[in-house]
């Protein structure tokens, strides 16, 4: 459905005053020889008062909806059926409204209101350029001020029918949500993670072909490729990696610098301004770090790593190992004691920041972040509950969900939502309370091509 075709609540309000104006300039002075097309009750609706409708569909399109000349011109005549019903639908809503005229007051203050937007929508100035536009509708203003008073009084018609029905309540709110989550992209559940992780372990070959990778997209780097470019080529973005800054200039203080690991501290203290360092060997690659410039006060940055070319006895290995993890959770060991085992017998640091690289408490991790193989695995978790090896470009995982929390709307996300269904239900009372006026009237359809056919939950209309 192309998003012109849908009509919120303001904007069902908005193409009724155009089909109300449409009233108003309609049939005053419809000639004789117009071929009438249908009749309601003692009104005749003819092909001039149709095709007026199709061109005020189209310049709405055109104004509300940034639809281009063509497009517009070609929905509207698309929509010609549709406009004829509810053109056919607003007049019986205005004889209605007449005849309870006791029961619905319009003050003359209204209908000077009315008049002063219409007039300031289709863009009149001044008092006699309405005057003027009136007379070459073939109306007088008396005759206008009465339509547009008809036309308010089956406005709150049908606002005194509808409105009592139009409460949602949260649930529905919520239930909408749950049943349209593609609509909400930046919505997603989160899940509380915990994991035990089993790098890929590189042989000397292993190494030795990544540092040959490095040292020649150093050389490309003197002579004068982009960092950020080499960096996008060189680097691989890990799936659990929140920091986003690979390749990408960093600024922080001296003192900052002290919260770094060590490696990046040793690295960056050896270069000066301008500097690119040689490659710098770590437990996930090798590093290459450039400094833009350096002070006494701070130093800015970039780097990116390049994780080892890992063979295949590399994984097996690792994967070999992971299934022995898992084992003992098989046999009912407890997972944070499988971690703990993990981490002091494989890291060999003290440092409890390298410890984590062999696992940890990942704590909530939104769904959206994670990668797609994790993704899928974690989803499939229930709490408690741990994973078999789950294979990433570094290495091996075995996660275990500790929670999981879904996602909810705020305040503002969930006043649209309401508007949202306050429109659905008004345009479905609407659509009820319009069908019995139908059924109760004499409908006449001269076209059978105009025809709307009532749809499955709909009953049929007197229609002949």
């Amino acid at each position: 459905m192309k998003y012109y075709q849908h009509i919120t609540l303001f904007g069902l309000a908005f193409c009724q005053c155009i089909v109300f104006g449409i009233l108003d300039f309609a049939s005053v002075e419809a000639k004789t020889f117009d071929r009438i097309i249908a009749q309601v009750n003692n009104e005749i609706i003819t092909e001039w008062e149709l095709t007026t409708l199709v061109k005020q569909r189209s310049i709405e399109l055109q104004r509300g909806f940034g639809v281009n000349d063509e497009e517009a011109i070609r929905q509207a005549e698309q929509d010609r059926s549709k406009l004829l019903d509810q053109y056919i639908r607003q007049l019986l809503l205005v004889e209605t409204a007449l005849t309870l005229k006791d029961q619905i007051q319009v003050t003359d203050q209204e209908v000077d209101q009315r008049i002063n937007t219409f007039k300031e929508s289709a863009g009149i100035e001044t008092e006699s350029d309405f005057l003027e536009q009136l007379k070459r509708e073939g109306l007088t203003f008396t005759a206008f001020r009465e339509q547009t008073k008809r036309n308010l009084m089956a406005e709150r018609l049908i606002m005194k029918r509808v409105l009592p029905k139009l409460q949602v309540r949260d649930q529905e709110i919520e239930d909408f949500f749950s049943e349209n989550r593609e609509q909400f992209p930046n919505k997603t559940d989160e899940v509380y993670l915990k994991h035990i992780f089993i790098p890929y372990e590189p042989t000397t070959n292993d190494k030795k072909l990544t540092r040959q990778k490095v040292e020649n997209a150093i050389t490309d780097l003197t002579l004068g490729d982009k960092f950020e470019d080499i960096a996008a080529q060189m680097s691989i973005k890990t799936s659990l990696d929140r920091q986003q800054t690979t390749g990408k200039m960093v600024e922080i203080s001296l003192d900052e610098m002290k919260s770094l690991s060590t490696l990046f501290q040793k690295s960056l203290a050896d270069l000066s301004s301008g500097q690119i360092s040689q490659p710098v060997e770590s437990v996930d690659g090798f590093y290459v770090f450039r400094v833009e410039k350096k002070n006494d006060q701070k130093i800015v940055f970039q780097y990116f790593l390049t994780p080892f070319q890992i063979s295949q006895t590399a994984k097996e290995k690792a994967l070999q190992k992971s299934e022995q993890l898992v084992e003992k959770l098989d046999q009912g060991s407890d997972f944070d004691q499988v971690l703990q085992t993990h981490r002091q017998t494989t890291s060999g640091y003290d440092s409890e920041l390298e410890k984590n690289r062999f696992g940890g408490d990942l704590g909530f991790q939104p769904l959206a972040n994670l990668s797609t193989e994790i993704r899928k695995v974690v989803e499939s978790l229930g709490v408690g509950v741990y994973s078999g090896p789950v294979e990433t470009s570094s290495g091996f995982h075995i996660f275990i969900v500790i929670d999981k929390q879904k996602s909810q709307l705020n305040e503002k996300e969930k006043e649209q939502v309401n508007l949202y269904l306050r429109d659905q239900k008004f345009q479905k009372e609407w659509k009820n309370y319009t069908n019995l006026l139908i059924e109760y009237s004499f409908v006449k359809y001269f076209d059978p091509k105009l025809i709307i056919e009532p749809t499955e939950n709909e009953g049929a209309t007197a229609i002949e």
